[in-house]
């Protein structure tokens, strides 16, 4: 799949027990897509305050997309993750 983008929006229920937040993607988490300096907790505190990733990378079949929250809580967080991607094999598809 060709990853065309990466959105983190939140809800409004972002607590001040989330530090930040890190997307990255690939075998052991090589392609850094939203790293956790640009996903403080103070840049999506706030309802529909958002992060994001525009780009290109490519991910084969088998590889995933990992969220991180980094915290030092277990309050629960409303966050909602939009991924733009393109199928560039027959039948391709994000799991």
């Amino acid at each position: 799949c060709k990853i065309k983008s990466i959105v983190v929006r939140s809800n409004g229920a972002t607590t001040a027990d989330l530090t930040s937040i890190a997307v990255t993607g690939g075998t052991s988490n090589v392609v850094t897509f939203i790293d956790s300096t640009t996903g403080l907790r103070a840049n999506i505190a706030a309802a529909d305050q958002q992060v994001s990733w525009q780009g290109r990378a490519t991910l084969a079949a088998t590889k995933t997309i990992v969220i991180t929250l980094a915290g030092t809580g277990a309050t629960a967080v409303d966050l909602q993750v939009d991924i733009e991607y393109e199928a560039i094999a027959d039948g391709g598809y994000l799991v």
